[in-house]
């Protein structure tokens, strides 16, 4: 038997699929430690959770999620298309009830599900309307080498990077403070500021130690290039902060990096790697999109969505 659970679900229910980790208990309370609510769909028979949202309301806003990359919906293969809508009609009905006037869902790119293509169709059918659709890229990860599939002129400069001496390490989160230092200055000298201060990101990683690394770029003893990196799930990591000395712009550390990192995902397990977002006040960097498109990156939207709840 399927049903509605406004609120937590009973002891005993496990996922029936892998939450990404901006929607874990942990994560969530580190965007805010009150004003959540969460809704679910319960197979009673299994005891498994089919689906879940959670939403921090305030000042009669409901927001999924609300500090973080993404939220929305996490689902099962299992679910039937006509159960999840009526899944979304039972949340607005409970929102209403708490005076919720607007609700903002942000999905996560749509290369990360196949499902993602079950709940755009199901909010667009709702009346939501479509306030963005921010660019990103992701590259799949798998037995064939990035060389392969990194256009020419990036395989000339990685190779130009390699003759040049450049190495790549794993960095330990203990220098997490000289990395960000080191990422804030190259990103400010692009006029680019970073989202989180570095108190806020050593909060999170704290919290979540086993959800970042990081990784950079050497030459001989000095740190030319240096990312961040967020396991998203079990299978996703998500280039969350990186940048790389203007110095060096010559030796192409960027790729060096990437094609190390593409190979340490294939090792782990890893089956996609996103570069994340390739927009500038709410607009396509293409020069950013370009460089990762030659990559061996694959275009991918995150679209967000808002709706306006009549009382």
């Amino acid at each position: 038997m399927i049903r509605f659970c406004s609120g937590p679900p009973p002891n005993g229910f496990k996922l029936d699929f892998e939450p990404f980790l901006f929607n874990t208990t942990a994560h969530r309370k580190l965007q805010s430690k009150t004003d959540w609510t969460e809704f679910h769909i319960l197979d009673q028979d299994r005891k498994k959770i089919l689906s879940s949202i959670f939403f921090n309301l305030t000042n009669g806003i409901a927001l999924s999620p609300l500090k973080a990359p993404f939220g929305s919906y996490g689902i099962s293969n299992r679910l039937q298309p006509e159960v999840f809508f009526e899944f979304t009609i039972r949340i607005e009905e409970e929102l209403r009830k708490k005076n919720i006037k607007l609700i903002g869902i942000v999905c996560p790119p749509t290369i990360y599900t196949s499902l993602q293509s079950l709940v755009t169709t199901t909010l667009m059918s709702q009346g939501y309307q479509l306030t963005q659709a921010e660019a990103g890229s992701c590259i799949l990860v798998d037995e064939k080498s990035l060389t392969k599939k990194m256009y020419n002129d990036k395989l000339n400069r990685y190779k130009k990077a390699q003759k040049a001496g450049l190495s790549f390490n794993k960095i330990t989160l203990t220098k997490l403070s000289e990395v960000y230092d080191f990422i804030d200055l190259y990103r400010k000298k692009l006029n680019r500021t970073l989202s989180m201060t570095k108190a806020q990101l050593q909060k999170t990683v704290e919290a979540l130690p086993d959800s970042f690394f990081i990784v950079g770029v050497y030459l001989d003893s000095e740190l030319v290039a240096a990312c961040i990196c967020v396991r998203v799930s079990k299978f996703i990591v998500y280039t969350f902060y990186s940048a790389h000395s203007d110095k060096y712009d010559k030796l192409s550390p960027r790729v060096f990096l990437l094609k190390n990192l593409y190979d340490l995902c294939y090792k782990q397990g890893v089956t996609l790697l996103d570069l994340g977002t390739s927009m500038v006040n709410q607009k396509p960097n293409f020069s950013l999109l370009d460089f990762k498109f030659r990559m061996g990156g694959s275009l991918t939207l995150k679209y967000k969505f808002q709706k306006e709840l009549l009382q």
